[in-house]
């Protein structure tokens, strides 16, 4: 009905090839991928230490965007957030938690200059990015 043409692309995805803010993550993140690579081989991996409060709280949640993004890749079978697929094998009571405050500053809001929810939880269960 309308002529509309949205036309986008990006200039600079990250500072890093690997996409992290950390250099030195980044850098050790290359050889493992290179050593593999001449072998002919591949692998999985973890994020840890993603600060709290990303994302959105109902809509849009982080957690969602990531999901489809990951099972999007034919290779992925599942993935964990928080307590992962513990969550799904004890009690409600044993694995909801309440919000709490949380420490100003950490090593890693730090390192990354990425600050931290003010709230947080005691064990992250409930797996809340």
């Amino acid at each position: 009905m309308y002529a509309v043409e949205i036309v986008a692309f990006v200039t600079s995805p990250s500072r890093h090839s690997r996409r992290v803010p950390d250099a030195e993550a980044s850098k050790r993140m290359e050889a493992r991928v290179a050593e593999l690579r001449d072998q002919n081989d591949s692998t999985g991996g973890t994020v840890t230490y993603a600060p709290s409060g990303l994302g959105e709280p109902a809509f849009n949640k982080l957690e969602a965007l990531i999901g489809h993004a990951m099972l999007s890749i034919p290779a992925v079978k599942g993935f964990e957030i928080g307590s992962g697929f513990l969550g799904a094998e004890i009690n409600g009571s044993r694995h909801n938690e309440p919000f709490i405050p949380a420490p100003a500053l950490d090593a890693a809001a730090h390192k990354t200059g990425i600050p931290r929810s003010r709230l947080h939880t005691k064990t992250n269960n409930p797996g809340g990015i």
